[in-house]
């Protein structure tokens, strides 16, 4: 194993990273699927669900260009 030359620098990357893979618009983004005909009904739980679900229909708006 090789040593970190700056453990301070590694690890604050490392948190930016972790960051960054939990953020929800990201994690929507990357697996929305094309949206259906009819209507569509969002069900969510946890921490995260509320943040999803507004990224879930910022997205969604923006591909349909329809306001709700």
């Amino acid at each position: 194993m090789a040593a970190v030359a700056d453990t301070g620098a590694f690890l604050s990357e490392l948190f930016r990273a972790a960051v960054a893979a939990a953020d929800p618009d990201e994690a929507i983004k990357a697996n929305l699927p094309q949206q259906p005909k009819g209507r569509t009904v969002v069900v969510g739980a946890g921490k995260a669900s509320l943040a999803m679900a507004r990224a879930f229909d910022t997205l969604w708006r923006a591909r349909s260009r329809v306001s709700w």
